[in-house]
């Protein structure tokens, strides 16, 4: 009998941290699939190894997750950061801050840091790639977390466009 008692004892206990696990946050949290893309204006300022640059464009977010989920949509993205400015390398590493703002105040503030812009030329493009570190945020995304891929393209000195990707898993 008490083994019985003890394998019940231990299905109860797996079924409760599997539960837990399935959840996956603490209580009044959830876990929300975030999607983005923002293109528009990137301005980038060499002066001798380092260049500096200031990126900013509209796009939209979508967010998926168990209902109900917190709604991000159409709104901007505003950067600025840092790149070494090796014309001999063919990939730099850039830094940088930034906001992504969406619909009724919602607002998730990141870090990038050891990101990759990589092309050939001057002109580009240039191929992006790195994760935004989420810093902070407001409105529904006020107690964010996470860490999203950001890919994207830089196209250099004439059009200075960007387009950029966001995607991963935030914890709101």
């Amino acid at each position: 009998r008490s083994r019985i008692a003890l394998m019940a004892a231990l299905l109860a206990v797996a079924a409760v941290a599997a539960g837990s696990a399935l959840a996956g946050t603490a209580a009044g949290t959830k876990i929300v699939t975030f999607s983005a893309t923002y293109s528009g204006v990137a301005n980038v300022t060499v002066q001798d190894t380092i260049a500096t640059l200031a990126a900013a464009g509209p796009g939209k977010a979508t967010t998926t997750g168990v209902a109900p989920v917190p709604k991000f949509g159409v709104g901007k993205l505003a950067g600025v950061g840092s790149s070494s400015a090796d014309k001999s390398a063919p990939c730099q590493t850039f830094n940088g801050t930034g906001t992504l703002t969406g619909v009724a105040g919602a607002k998730l503030k990141f870090k990038i840091t050891g990101a990759q812009a990589c092309g050939d030329s001057e002109e580009g493009p240039w191929s992006i790639s790195g994760r935004a570190t989420i810093t902070g945020g407001a409105g529904l995304y006020k107690k964010a977390k996470g860490s999203l891929k950001v890919t994207g393209v830089y196209n250099g000195a004439t059009k200075k466009t960007f387009s950029v990707k966001f995607a991963g898993k935030l914890t709101v």
